[in-house]
């Protein structure tokens, strides 16, 4: 990827890193503040890569995630295995790396390749500790990509070099063509691919963002079965009954499509064992109100 600039000199002066698992605080990952250069100083002595949560003062999506996901002692066996950091998007100083990482939305996550400062996964939203653990395990891996076992490993799956150009192009905001490569990741994924249920994730986002309603409600037509005992199923049951309900009143499809991805959100709500993230359940509440609406 190129970038405008390289951005180790962002603050002047380093800024250590927060103490280190507090059973006081139940601070588990050693989150450094708003210095991507000591971050990334950090990383390349450490040959690590960069976890950047990318949060806002007001975001209270980002207060959850900091509250009850990044403090989960499930997370506790990650910590040393990334160097994390943690901007708040507001502060001048982190204005470029802001612009750079092309952040639209909060909070989002990134997993950053520190010998070549590309981001090698970007993930958007909110999570559920098990979902994190997964989205960090994804993200070393995306960071060794240009191994020659993970250049072996996409030959032999083809569905992995799919999703590797679809996190490029997700990464730099280029919604078009990750939506493209998201899709034909999905399209190639052999049963029980561990990157299933993001690449749903992350193209219904992207579709969400180009205004694609016809395309989301395919997406989630065709990847409804799969995701069905998946958290996924939250965002592809809401994201599906949204943009059915967004239809013109003439479409004969409308109706039905209704109430199939109202149905979907309803198990999804009712299915304790997905242990679905706060936003996830706000999200299909939203849209079952609006089915409701939508009926008078």
């Amino acid at each position: 990827m190129k970038y405008a600039m390289a951005l180790t000199m962002l603050l002047a002066a380093p800024i250590a890193p927060k103490a280190a698992a507090d059973p006081a605080t139940h601070e588990l990952l050693p989150f450094i503040q708003d210095n991507y250069a000591w971050a990334l100083s950090e990383a390349r002595s450490r040959r690590l890569p960069i976890l950047v949560n990318a949060t806002a003062p007001w975001c209270h999506t980002c207060k959850s995630m900091e509250a009850f996901v990044l403090t989960d002692p499930a997370l506790a066996h990650q910590a040393d295995k990334f160097i994390w950091l943690e901007i708040n998007t507001e502060l001048a100083a982190n204005a470029a790396l802001v612009k750079r990482l092309n952040l639209d939305a909060y909070p989002t996550f990134y997993v950053l390749n520190p010998s070549t400062e590309a981001v090698a996964l970007r993930w958007v939203g909110g999570a559920t500790a098990s979902q994190f653990d997964k989205i960090l395990d994804e993200g070393a891996q995306a960071v060794a990509h240009g191994s020659t076992e993970a250049s072996a490993s996409e030959a032999n799956y083809p569905a992995n070099a799919a999703m590797r150009r679809a996190d490029e192009a997700y990464s730099k905001g280029e919604n078009v063509a990750a939506a493209a490569a998201y899709g034909e990741a999905i399209a190639l994924a052999p049963d029980g691919w561990e990157s299933y249920t993001r690449a749903v994730d992350s193209r219904l986002y992207a579709l969400q963002r180009l205004d694609s309603t016809d395309a989301q409600i395919r997406l989630a037509e065709e990847t409804l079965h799969r995701v069905a005992h998946s958290p996924t199923l939250a965002s592809v049951g809401s994201g599906g009954l949204s943009a059915a309900i967004s239809l013109p009143s003439t479409d004969a499809r409308r109706t039905d499509l209704i109430k199939k991805f109202e149905a979907a959100s309803a198990q999804a709500l009712h299915d304790s064992t997905l242990q679905l993230a706060g936003d996830d359940r706000a999200a299909l509440y939203d849209a079952l109100v609006s089915a409701r609406e939508d009926r008078k």
